[in-house]
């Protein structure tokens, strides 16, 4: 039997006929920030795996790398709720069992609390149904000024800067990670300190998003344009994170 490779594309279907116009605008918000208040990318991070090796992992040793079990005992999920400042890059947000309504509602009343009481939130969203549920729309509704929403695109989570924390964070705190329980798993936490932020800086040369044309190909190479640059410090040596020495920034 002969084996023939073959190169496979894949594509998906238009669902958002206002795709360009959606995009122009988020990329536009995202270069070019609100005065009256600070912009967040918000989203979550699911399935994150609370578990841990089937036996104890064995050292590196000379001429041996260090091994570990393939198999691993599972001690159910966590997600991240996760919100990105634009103006400054810093990260806050919530380690929780599950996803809901509730659990985003708690991520903006954070929010609330350590913004000023007088400016506006702006919060970019993907249209996920956990965001605009009736629970989170009469929770906002007490103070309809405080949250301003702004929409991303169908299947356009790229264009928000959250999720090049996200890859920060799979990187280098949830790769190897060992927690035999939830509480253990909430020490995810520590990553989200003061020094650990992304810089969104746009790229020199690039012109304004008034000059995309309507097409999708050009608003992603725009979208590349304001791509974040990431810094991360070293991350704290304790039993809770089980990290790879090489990925230490």
């Amino acid at each position: 039997m002969t084996c023939v490779w073959t190169v496979c594309d894949s594509w998906m279907e238009e669902r958002d006929p206002a795709f360009v116009a959606k995009a122009v605008e988020i990329i536009e918000l995202e270069l070019h920030p609100p005065t009256d208040g600070l912009t967040y990318c918000v989203d979550e991070k699911t399935g994150i795996g609370v578990r841990e090796p089937a036996a104890p992992s064995e050292a590196v040793a000379p001429g041996r790398p260090a091994r570990r079990a393939c198999a691993d005992v599972r001690h159910g999920t966590a997600a991240v709720l996760a919100a990105c400042a634009v103006q400054t890059g810093q990260v806050q947000g919530l380690v929780r069992q599950r996803r809901r309504s509730a659990e985003f509602i708690e991520l903006l009343r954070l929010l609330d609390q350590q913004a000023p009481p007088k400016e506006v939130i702006h919060l970019i969203l993907d249209p996920l149904r956990m965001h605009c549920s009736a629970e989170v729309a009469a929770d906002v509704a007490y103070r309809p000024w405080r949250f301003h929403v702004h929409w991303l695109p169908l299947h356009a989570s790229w264009l928000s800067f959250i999720e090049a924390w996200f890859a920060l964070l799979a990187k280098k705190c949830l790769a190897r990670s060992a927690w035999a329980t939830f509480t253990a798993a909430a020490a995810i936490s520590a990553f989200m300190t003061p020094t650990t932020r992304i810089r969104p800086t746009p790229s020199p040369g690039r012109r304004a998003s008034a000059s995309i044309s309507g097409s999708r190909t050009n608003v992603r190479s725009k979208a590349w344009a304001i791509r974040p640059t990431r810094r991360c410090p070293a991350l704290p040596n304790t039993d809770s994170f089980q990290r790879d020495e090489r990925l230490v920034v």
